[in-house]
């Protein structure tokens, strides 16, 4: 997936002031995109990364998906937290 493009199209798409939001899987830090394929999850801050380089500014996030007991080192779909996953959640905001 080129990300970038998709970020690219989504900041085209919205109007000024328009909201975009990503919920993912953190990774284990230093990651970044390494465990993409394997484990379904990427480091927040690439998210944030590469979404403001498409023009977008961070304007919220919540803390609501968040667990710490995850150990980021698995898969997102084995057994032993599926559905219990340490998740970020951020809000962009297109200026």
């Amino acid at each position: 997936t080129d990300r970038a493009a998709m970020n690219r199209s989504v900041f085209a798409a919205l109007k000024p002031g328009g909201i975009f939001g990503v919920v993912d899987h953190h990774a284990t830090p230093g990651a970044g995109t390494s465990v993409a394929e394997t484990h379904h999850r990427i480091e927040r801050s690439v998210v944030v990364d590469e979404v403001t380089a498409a023009g977008f500014r961070l304007s919220d996030e919540s803390l609501v998906l968040e667990n710490p007991d995850d150990p980021l080192d698995v898969l997102v779909f084995d057994k032993t937290v599926r559905d219990r996953t340490h998740k970020f959640a951020l809000a962009f905001r297109k200026p």
